[in-house]
């Protein structure tokens, strides 16, 4: 199941929102939502709302990258 964007989770500030219980089991998933945790505490709301509304793609990719890390663990 996937939210009405297609995610799977959304995260705001340090809360994660997840679109069903196997995403909430997946190490994947959390790493990626915990790495959008971390970009807000280091650039703030409105700092990651700039970023990824000017340039989502690399904002998704350090997500992406943390999530793969734990892929193989899934």
């Amino acid at each position: 199941m996937a939210l009405g964007n297609g995610a799977h989770a959304v995260t705001l500030s340090d809360t994660v929102i997840f679109a069903d219980r196997e995403g909430a089991r997946s190490l994947a998933l959390w790493a990626h939502e915990l790495k959008h945790v971390q970009q807000y505490k280091e650039w703030d709301v409105q700092g990651f709302a700039e970023r990824y509304i000017y340039n989502y793609v690399s904002v998704e990719a350090e997500a992406y990258a943390a999530g793969d890390r734990f892929a193989k663990a899934d």
